[in-house]
């Protein structure tokens, strides 16, 4: 369906020399909490999108309602259409509620639903019509022309890809890449957050999209 760290500023200790300085403290230090409070993880959430006086919300059920980016409000003017519908957006939740990224724009929530493959990105393409299932280690590959899957052992050059694919019946690798970026699927009025481009071993080449559906963190 991916994000910078401040230099810290060392600041010299200055030791008085003077000889009437008093002697320093015999007093243990205090001790340090041995224990200290693990941060909650940020989760994916659902959240419904709504225009309210003609700006775009969030609203998540036991969450505060969140004032959508720009660059969003536009994603969920599109996926709604002109009828003016609610759309769903899935996005990174931290635990005090707050919103730090997202996923997925669309007028149905099932299109923004992760799959259960344990894939770091869920693929499909439209016109030509195409999906793949993309596990840690295998991927099958579906379009509604072929009766049967196309099924590949795969390596990947990191979490990101690009990823090989190679076809357990023999046969020339395909290569995965994903560019991120909203990625329009007007068939199915969604944005994603990745363009995905598929070259196959023939030398013909698929476009389509993706979202990143690992947890946060």
């Amino acid at each position: 369906m991916l994000p910078s760290v401040s230099a810290a500023l060392l600041l010299p200790l200055l030791v008085g020399c003077a000889t009437d300085a008093p002697a320093p403290s015999t007093e243990p230090a205090p001790a340090a909490d041995p224990s200290p409070t693990a941060k909650p993880p940020a989760r994916l959430a659902y959240g419904s999108l709504a225009k309210v006086d003609g700006r775009w919300e969030l609203h998540m059920a036991g969450s505060p309602v969140v004032e959508v980016p720009d660059a969003v409000a536009t994603l969920a003017a599109d996926a709604v259409g002109p009828d003016g519908r609610s759309a769903f957006a899935l996005v990174e939740q931290q635990a005090d509620g707050t919103v730090t990224g997202w996923r997925c724009v669309a007028l149905e929530d099932r299109l923004c639903a992760p799959r259960s493959d344990g894939a770091p990105l869920a693929l499909h393409g439209t016109e030509p019509f195409w999906g793949l299932r993309l596990a840690a280690d295998t991927a099958a590959f579906t379009e509604p022309e072929a009766p049967d899957p196309v099924t590949f052992s795969v390596v990947a050059a990191g979490p990101s890809g690009p990823w090989t694919l190679v076809p357990t019946s023999g046969g020339a690798s395909w290569t995965i890449t994903a560019k991120p970026g909203a990625c329009p699927d007007g068939m199915a009025d969604a944005w994603y957050t990745f363009g995905v481009t598929i070259e196959r071993g023939d030398a013909s080449t698929l476009q389509g999209c993706a979202f990143d559906q690992r947890p946060p963190g």
